[in-house]
């Protein structure tokens, strides 16, 4: 896959995505830690990186099932199925790791707010939102603020 040009992504994504990569890498490493897993430099065998993608995967998805925004329209495993599939990938050596979280990434993408993902403490999930009606509102807002100011 060629390298992408990040100045073609608007910055609200690339932000939602570096702030979700961040938050993840939290909950693996409390995760790990809680499971008295810690770095250990002359590990002959470290864990693989994209398992540990996989793994801040399943925990998001656990998150959003805590705040009550998982659902099963989003096309992805339980909480509980993702985090028992990743444990059991690390004895699979054809498991494709990595493949969880792209899935999540895009469903958090194309179904969740990006709009100041660092200034907000929770997910905001988006459903069903009709894109002229959602228009209609912004301009409709828009214009009361501009009323407003003049």
């Amino acid at each position: 896959m060629p390298p992408t040009d990040l100045a073609s992504f608007p910055p609200d994504l690339i932000q939602a995505v570096i702030c979700g990569a961040e938050v993840d890498a939290i909950l693996v490493h409390g995760y790990l830690n809680a499971l008295g897993v810690t770095p250990d430099e002359t590990a002959k065998t470290p864990l693989p990186m994209r398992w540990a993608l996989d793994l801040g995967a399943a925990l998001r998805i656990n998150r959003w099932e805590r705040n009550g925004l998982w659902g099963s329209d989003l096309g992805l495993p339980t909480g509980r199925e993702a985090l028992r599939t990743v444990i059991d990938s690390l004895t699979d050596p054809n498991h494709r790791w990595g493949e969880l979280g792209l899935r999540v990434m895009i469903v958090e993408i194309k179904r969740f707010s990006w709009a100041s993902p660092a200034s907000r403490d929770i997910d905001v999930r988006v459903v069903g939102i009709d894109e002229e009606v959602s228009l209609d509102a912004i301009a409709d807002m828009l214009w009361s603020f501009h009323l407003r100011s003049n």
